[in-house]
């Protein structure tokens, strides 16, 4: 046999531990495609990790402030599962959000039921509530846990559009899982699970989004982070909106004189000192000692302001 086995040989061997030939109690073999959704979910997971601590202070002060109680929020590394098992762990009735991704990928949010009722009674004006019903929820309870949802995903959206200029949409909910037909059984799904304390009591949320949806975007996920990538429409937007509220210092310059050390050292009180400008001149507004603007000297409820004239520089 050669050192390096061939296709063929490769095959052989498969065949020989699947069909557990001389192998009693032998390993499973299990198919890996190393070019398939298992493998491209792995190269994206770290990705949408580096976010994890954003994502979970937004979504802490969101559902502290729309419940109107402490929360606590921990969002967990990504988990690689293939999504029959996944489904087979959903709760009857389930509480679960069909989302999108940007021009159609599909995806899940799954929220725990004690999470979905508590969110219901808050907004009805109740503080919790004693047991989870069996029932799917009421076309009321069903229109709060929508909205839920939908400020959930504002959340996932202000977050994650710093690495993938998609935009996450709620399309609908389900309640009965084995009525769910966006994902397929066999396909990898990465789970992001979010655990929320509040008080003693731990509940969940989860986003789960096939390789078939993160496929189309895996190339902006790559690029996020190797620092040639442009910066997105979304995130500049958001830089943006950041630096209209931050403070300048402008500074009006009255004027200037030149003046010996002997007669700065002879100064008094009194003593009227020339300046280079004439009454009507435009005075520069500067930033930073960089003149932007030019201007009036005028009067503004009772303060000193300046009336701006020129625009020198944007």
């Amino acid at each position: 046999m050669e050192p390096i086995l061939t296709p063929e040989e490769v095959e052989a061997l498969v065949e020989l531990y699947r069909s557990g030939l001389g192998l009693d109690g032998g390993p499973t073999v299990v198919d890996f495609d190393l070019v398939g959704g298992d493998h491209l979910i792995r190269r994206v997971a770290p990705v949408l990790d580096s976010v994890r601590e954003d994502l979970a202070a937004i979504l802490q002060k969101f559902l502290s402030f729309h419940l109107g109680i402490p929360v606590e929020v921990e969002v967990l590394p990504g988990d690689i599962v293939p999504f029959a098992a996944l489904a087979a762990s959903f709760t009857r009735p389930a509480y679960i959000g069909i989302l999108e991704l940007g021009d159609g990928g599909k995806g899940l949010l799954d929220i725990s039921g004690d999470l979905f009722y508590l969110a219901v009674e808050r907004s009805l004006g109740g503080q919790s509530f004693d047991t989870l019903p069996s029932r799917p929820p009421t076309h009321m309870e069903q229109k709060i846990g929508y909205r839920l949802m939908e400020r959930v995903v504002e959340a996932l959206n202000d977050v994650w559009g710093s690495v993938v200029d998609q935009e996450i949409r709620v399309l609908g909910m389900e309640f009965w899982p084995e009525k769910l037909a966006v994902i397929e059984p066999d396909d990898f799904v990465l789970r992001h699970e979010c655990r929320i304390k509040i008080g003693e009591r731990l509940m969940y949320m989860a986003v789960v989004f096939p390789a078939a949806t993160l496929e189309p975007v895996r190339k902006l996920l790559e690029r996020s982070v190797s620092g040639d990538a442009p910066i997105r429409v979304s995130t500049f937007k958001k830089i943006i909106n950041q630096l209209k509220g931050a403070d300048v210092e402008l500074t009006v310059q009255l004027g200037k004189v030149r003046t010996t050390l002997g007669q700065l050292r002879d100064l008094k009180p009194g003593d009227i000192m020339r300046l280079d400008t004439s009454h009507g001149d435009r005075l520069p507004v500067k930033i930073s000692g960089k003149t932007k603007f030019r201007g009036l000297p005028t009067v503004s409820r009772g303060n000193f302001a300046v009336t701006i004239t020129e625009i020198v520089a944007k």
